[in-house]
């Protein structure tokens, strides 16, 4: 037995209106597949604070950058929770580029606070080499600390997918997906203004 085709029963020739049709049917732009990646990371405060202690500078240098440092210092110390849940969400970033080779250094994922309270992740060096070779096109950040722990939850969207299929009622009320929103390390932010290369947007949180 032959195997059917488009327009085509098996044994009968092709039905030329119904190819005619499949050629200049108007196409339609969809949503295809959007894969989410989720990293969760939970670090103890007395931790973090027993590695200043030992290490001091040499540790706070090589973990943070200049910017993490001047928002959670304090006049003669450090606000050890708030550099706890930064580093817990480098460790949840890691977890959803998920590396198969060399790690990123601490240094290349930054968490920056915005005016607006929030907190967001910067990546670069290796960071960011590893998240464009993942097709992570946008990053959501949330930290959170209580008592003697300190978390993060990072969310990554790979690059949404358009796809041009043959127009159809079935499909009018699906969503549009114009080119141009397909989301990057380019975007644009909410307010309009360009957001640095490798940001992502979070709620506001306690870090």
């Amino acid at each position: 037995m032959c195997e059917g085709r488009l327009g085509e029963a098996p044994g009968r020739a092709p039905d030329l209106e119904l190819l005619v049709e499949a050629v200049v049917r108007p196409l339609r732009l969809v949503a295809g597949p959007q894969q989410i990646r989720v990293g969760v990371d939970v670090v103890r405060v007395a931790d973090v604070a027993r590695s200043i202690s030992t290490l001091g500078a040499r540790y706070l240098e090589r973990v943070f950058t200049a910017d993490e440092l001047a928002e959670c210092g304090l006049p003669g110390g450090w606000a050890v929770e708030r550099l706890a849940a930064r580093y817990a969400a480098k460790e949840a970033l890691i977890k959803v580029l998920e590396p198969t080779g060399a790690q990123p250094e601490w240094r290349d994922i930054a968490v920056r606070r915005r005016s607006s309270g929030a907190c967001e992740l910067v990546l670069s060096g290796e960071a960011l080499r590893q998240a464009e070779l993942a097709g992570v096109a946008r990053l959501s950040l949330s930290m959170t600390h209580e008592g003697e722990y300190a978390a993060a939850v990072v969310v990554g969207w790979d690059t949404i997918a358009v796809v041009a299929v043959p127009d159809s009622p079935m499909l009018h009320d699906a969503p549009m997906i114009p080119v141009l929103d397909v989301r990057s390390y380019e975007e644009r932010d909410n307010d309009g203004r360009a957001n640095p290369r490798g940001a992502g947007t979070a709620r506001p949180n306690a870090g």
